[in-house]
C-alpha cells in the first residue's frame, strides 16, 4: 500500500499539540510498518520531522501558495492508495475523499463559536461537514472527541477511530547538563505554577490568573506563575495583571519545558475545551501534580491522578492551587497515580489504529456516490468559472495591449508624416540654395569677364 501523508503548510509552532501527535505517529509509522511505502507532502517548516524519518519515506517539499494543487497532482502521479490528511480544510482536490483518512482532533468551533472570526467559522463548518459526510475514515484523539463527532447530524462516515497522542520522545529523554546558563536563569527561585498554552480564548488565561491572584492573597506562600507558548496577546494580558508575579517565556525547547515542568509545584491546566491535553502526560512523566478542568476530554486523560474543578469557577480553581501548595502529602499521592496513567497512551497503539484504518479504506471499492459526483461537478464548475475569469482577464490585457499598439501606430504615422513633410521642406530649401548658388555663379562669371575686358582696355 502506498500512503500519502499531507502535513499542510503550517509549522510546529502554529499546530501546537497536533504537531506532537503527527510527529510521533508518522515516525512510528515509517519505522514499524516498513511493508508499506510513504510519500510525505510537507513544507520547509517540517524539517525536524523530515530529519527523523527513515529513507523509506519519500519527502516532497511544496511551496505554500501551491500546496493543495500540488498535493492533488502528485497524489495521482505517485499512485497514492490512501491519503492521510492532518486537518479538514476547504479544498478542490480531485483525489477522492472516500480514499482519504482525515484527522479531526475536536470540534471546538461548535462548542465555542464566539471564539472564531466569522470567516474562519464558516470555513471550518464547510470543511468539517464535507469530511464528516464523505471521508473514508476519520481519526480523532480521545473518546470525548469521538463521541462528539459521531453525534454530529452531518456525520455519515461510519469509520471513526482513535489515534491519540502519547509522551513525546523529547520529554521522555532528559539529561542534567545540556542547559545553557540563560535557560537555567528562566527557572524561578520561588515555588511556581506552570501553564504551557498559547494565549487562545479557550485556554482561559484571564480567569486562571484571577484565581492565582486570589490564591496568593489567601496563603503566606511565595508563589510565581510561568507561561510558555506563543506570546501573541501577552502585552494585553500583562497589562490586566500588572502587579502579579507572572512571566511569559515564549516558546521553549522540549527539554527545557520538561525541566520547568519537573521543578514546578503543579501544572495548571484549567482550559475551557480540550480534545486531549498533552501537557497532562508531560506532568505525569516528571511526577508533577496536575490541576485541571473537569470538562471535555480532561477527566478521561487525567482520571484519578488530577485535582479538577469547573474552569469558570475562579474560587474553586484558587482553592485547588492553595491546597496543592500547602499540602505536601497531597502532592506525594498524585505523583505515582500520574506515572501509572502514562501506560494508557502509546504511539504504538495509535499508529496501529491508523494503519488499520488506511488498510480498510484502501480495501473499500470506490463507488461514486451522489455526493462525490456533486462534489466533482461543483469542483469542475469552480474550475470553469476560474478559467472564464482568467480568460476574461487575459482578454482585457490583450485588448489593452492592442489599444496601446494602435495608439503607438497612430503616433508612428504622425511621425512618418512629419518626417515626410520635413523631407519635402528640406528638398525645397535645398532647391532654393542650389538656385541661389547658380545665380551667384553667373554673377561671378560676369564679374570675371568684366575684369578681363577691363584689363585689356
Amino acid at each position: 500500500m502506498r500512503i500519502g501523508l499531507d502535513l499542510g503548510v503550517h509549522g510546529p509552532k502554529e499546530l501546537g499539540g497536533i504537531w506532537q501527535l503527527l510527529k510521533g505517529v508518522i515516525e512510528e509509522l515509517c519505522t514499524t510498518y516498513d511493508n508499506h511505502s510513504y510519500v510525505l507532502f510537507c513544507s520547509p517548516s517540517h524539517q525536524s520531522l523530515v530529519d527523523s524519518l527513515p529513507s523509506i519515506a519519500k519527502v516532497i517539499k511544496l511551496p505554500q501558495d501551491q500546496f493543495l494543487t500540488s498535493v492533488d497532482q502528485l497524489a495521482r502521479e505517485e499512485r497514492i492508495d490512501v491519503l492521510f490528511r492532518r486537518y479538514p480544510v476547504e479544498d478542490d482536490l480531485v483525489f477522492p475523499l472516500a480514499k482519504q483518512v482525515v484527522l479531526i482532533p475536536d470540534i471546538q468551533h461548535e462548542a465555542f463559536p464566539e471564539f472564531f472570526a466569522s470567516e474562519d467559522l464558516r470555513s471550518r463548518r464547510v470543511a468539517f461537514t464535507r469530511v464528516l459526510s464523505n471521508a473514508g475514515a476519520i481519526g480523532t484523539i480521545s473518546a470525548f472527541s469521538k463521541a462528539r463527532l459521531v453525534a454530529r447530524p452531518e456525520t455519515r462516515c461510519t469509520d471513526v477511530f482513535l489515534m491519540g497522542p502519547a509522551l513525546a520522545k523529547e520529554h521522555a529523554q532528559h539529561t542534567r547538563d545540556d542547559f545553557t546558563p540563560e535557560e537555567l536563569a528562566l527557572i524561578p527561585k520561588n515555588k511556581y505554577f506552570i501553564y504551557p498554552a498559547n494565549l487562545w480564548p479557550h485556554k482561559n488565561h484571564n480567569r486562571i490568573l484571577q484565581a492565582f491572584d486570589l490564591c496568593r492573597n489567601s496563603t503566606d506562600q511565595q508563589m510565581e506563575f510561568v507561561l510558555t507558548g506563543n506570546e501573541e496577546g501577552w502585552p494585553m494580558l500583562r497589562e490586566a495583571f500588572p502587579a502579579l508575579p507572572v512571566r511569559h517565556l515564549g516558546y521553549v525547547r522540549p527539554q527545557l519545558l520538561r525541566l520547568l515542568m519537573e521543578r514546578a509545584t503543579a501544572l495548571v491546566f484549567f482550559s475551557l475545551y480540550e480534545g486531549f491535553g498533552i501537557p497532562l502526560l508531560e506532568a505525569f512523566n516528571v511526577g508533577t501534580p496536575v490541576l485541571c478542568s473537569n470538562t471535555t476530554s480532561l477527566p478521561e486523560i487525567g482520571g484519578d491522578a488530577v485535582l479538577s474543578c469547573d474552569p469558570k469557577n475562579i474560587e474553586a480553581m484558587s482553592l485547588l492551587m492553595r491546597n496543592v501548595v500547602e499540602d505536601s502529602a497531597l502532592r506525594g499521592k498524585l505523583a505515582p497515580k500520574g506515572k501509572a496513567r502514562l501506560s494508557l497512551f502509546s504511539w504504538e497503539a495509535s499508529t496501529a489504529n491508523l494503519i488499520a484504518a488506511c488498510e480498510r479504506v484502501a480495501a473499500k471499492p470506490f463507488v461514486l456516490s451522489y455526493d462525490a459526483v456533486l462534489g466533482a461537478t461543483q469542483n469542475l464548475g469552480r474550475q470553469l468559472r476560474a478559467s472564464e475569469a482568467d480568460r476574461a482577464a487575459r482578454l482585457e490585457v490583450i485588448q489593452r495591449l492592442d489599444a496601446e499598439v494602435t495608439q503607438h501606430r497612430s503616433k508612428l504615422a504622425e511621425l512618418q508624416v512629419g518626417l515626410a513633410a520635413s523631407e519635402a521642406e528640406r528638398a525645397r530649401q535645398l532647391n532654393i540654395i542650389q538656385g541661389q548658388a547658380k545665380i551667384l555663379d553667373r554673377r561671378i562669371v560676369k564679374l570675371l569677364l568684366k575684369w578681363i575686358r577691363f584689363g585689356r582696355g
